[in-house]
């Protein structure tokens, strides 16, 4: 009797403390700082990093991944979703004007230790812009970081979506520029 109250106890505690790796972004919200009347063709958007799946880790001092973080729908879609929704709420509409082709080269997050700023991420997205017989190659790359009380993957939530939210911004910026 002792021992399946002890393991009871014990599958309990492991539930507690087993949070979840997978992080469920809030919808994008378009921000209204940019207006353009332009015609932009999303022609493709393509995720290179070598682990697509994960997008954030939990590392102990030696630098060990103690837990991995996904999200729960793909980057690329997420990315793509988001871009889109910026560039139309930025006035531009669909057409050929402007050909665009992204590729997502970096986008991670690691939060190790307790002191300074423990929680870091980086973001790199390339982008194809072509107009006329022209085509313009852009990178965009982001370092973010902050301090964190507790290594908790809930940390990673709003900290994933600024990168994201800065990354859509940045490549939009980017776009409508030429």
């Amino acid at each position: 009797m002792r021992v399946a109250i002890i393991a009871i106890c014990m599958f309990v505690l492991a539930g507690c403390f087993g949070s979840s790796s997978v992080l469920m972004l809030k919808e994008y919200n378009p921000t209204t700082q940019i207006s353009s009347h332009k015609s932009v063709l999303i022609n493709s958007i393509s995720d290179t990093r070598a682990n697509q799946s994960i997008v954030a880790t939990i590392t102990d001092s030696k630098g060990s991944v103690e837990h991995s973080i996904m999200l729960g729908a793909s980057l690329k879609d997420i990315f793509a979703k988001a871009l889109k929704e910026q560039l139309r709420a930025s006035g531009v509409t669909n057409g050929r004007d402007i050909i665009v082709d992204i590729e997502i080269a970096e986008f991670s997050a690691n939060l190790s230790g307790y002191s300074g700023e423990n929680l870091k991420g980086k973001s790199k997205v390339i982008i194809k812009i072509k107009k006329d017989d022209t085509t313009i190659t852009k990178t965009i790359s982001q370092p973010q970081s902050k301090y964190v009380l507790l290594p908790r993957v809930a940390e990673f939530e709003p900290f994933i979506t600024d990168m994201l939210n800065d990354m859509v911004l940045s490549s939009t910026k980017a776009i409508l520029a030429n």
